[in-house]
């Protein structure tokens, strides 16, 4: 099944059991990068903005309004207002042109949205920007699956005549027999990396090696098709004395304020902890009469380094010898061949930081298990159920409908 496809469906879902008021909540602001792809140039380079609390409103009707902490705000920066899309109530604005150039669902291509690499689970109001997130809008084909490339390792300087190499990394977002949404990176072979006229391909392990001879400032950009192309990444070529890049041929002048010398870069630590989620709306072990027992579950997820991909919830239910599970994708309760938590499947429910997700019915007799986990920018996954220990989040809850 085409993405597009499934992108549809899950918003329909997510549109039918989260409250209107819910899908409005105003986030904090962010800073984020936002990349416009059309389907042969770049309509919008990488650009970095901080969300607003402003509204975004495509079509003059109020009641249309987007969070302007939402991608939908940060297009409306990165692009200074240049795109429009039509809304419907079940996935408000659907983006339809950028920068003058329109691809609509039905003529072979349309805008697919990726959020740190891999395919957003919402619309682009539903994308609740956390700080660090890279927005990507790209022209996609209906049909097949389209991965994202990034280029890794790029150094800042390069001597002329000197090799150095890069790796292309493939993101790619696919599905597996339940509908879930299943994300991966690799190194990609067969990719195109360019400078200027110099180009070199990717090998099995994804690496190419290029040697530059004109000295200055520019981009480097990996290409292949079937993938989105790669963010263009800077680069100067310098010997260290030849006037670029802020160096001085010898027998020049230097200049007469010359700055500071800058500081050399802290290397970048990776991420490697969670996003620590916790449930908030429910207490260890109570117990409900059917007609009180909640509906709306509820809670919030840590500020983290590389911000929130996922945010997934599992439900489980025991009635005697029989068990069931919450299916996210039917939006129904199905029978498990296996009792125990452990078999239960999460579903996603979005990014948002303080996350919320409606069952479309009363909760029947029974002993439910909900579970949370999330999925950070950086591909980390909170593991374990802790069900409140000291100085802990809560990822499970046990509860009782009686």
């Amino acid at each position: 099944m085409p993405r597009r496809t499934l992108g549809l469906l899950t918003g329909v879902l997510i549109a039918l059991v989260v409250p209107a008021a819910a899908q409005a909540v105003q986030q904090p602001t962010a800073t984020a990068t936002v990349r416009v792809e059309g389907l042969t140039d770049t309509l919008v380079p990488r650009t970095s903005i901080t969300t607003t609390q402003t509204p975004v409103v495509k079509d003059t009707n109020v009641a249309h309004a987007c969070p302007g902490t939402s991608g939908a705000g940060a297009l409306e920066l990165a692009s200074a207002g240049n795109w429009l899309g039509t809304w419907s109530n079940a996935f408000q604005y659907n983006v339809e042109t950028v920068k003058g150039e329109t691809r609509l669902f039905g003529s072979g291509n349309y805008w697919s949205l990726f959020i740190n690499g891999y395919a957003a689970q919402t619309g682009i109001c539903g994308i609740a920007i956390q700080a660090g997130d890279e927005l990507v809008v790209a022209a996609v084909p209906e049909v097949g699956t389209t991965g994202l490339l990034k280029l890794m390792g790029v150094p800042a300087n390069a001597k002329p005549g000197v090799a150095f190499t890069v790796t292309a990394t493939r993101f790619v977002s696919e599905y597996d027999a339940m509908f879930n949404q299943v994300d991966t990176n690799a190194p990609e072979a067969g990719v195109t990396v360019a400078v200027g006229t110099t180009t070199a391909t990717t090998g099995a392990d994804g690496k190419a090696t290029l040697t530059l001879s004109a000295g200055g400032p520019a981009t480097v950009r990996a290409t292949k098709t079937g993938n989105v192309r790669s963010a263009s990444e800077p680069i100067c070529v310098t010997d260290g004395a030849d006037g670029f890049c802020g160096t001085v041929k010898p027998g020049d002048p230097a200049p007469a304020n010359p700055p500071p010398p800058a500081a050399a870069a802290a290397a970048p630590v990776p991420d490697v902890a969670p996003a620590l989620p916790s449930i908030g709306s429910l207490i260890e072990k109570a117990a409900f009469k059917s007609a009180k027992a909640p509906r709306e579950l509820k809670g919030t997820v840590a500020s983290d380094a590389s911000g929130i991909r996922d945010v997934l919830l599992s439900i489980t239910r025991r009635n005697g010898k029989t068990c069931e599970r919450y299916d996210g994708v039917k939006t129904a309760w199905v029978q498990m061949a296996k009792c125990g938590a452990v078999n239960g499947v999460f579903f996603s429910i979005g990014n948002s930081a303080a996350w919320s997700y409606l069952l479309p019915q009363a909760l029947t007799k029974g002993r439910y298990v909900l579970d949370v986990r999330t999925v950070d920018g950086a591909g980390n996954v909170t593991r374990g159920a802790e069900r409140g220990a000291p100085g802990k989040p809560r990822t499970r809850v046990v509860f009782f409908v009686r």
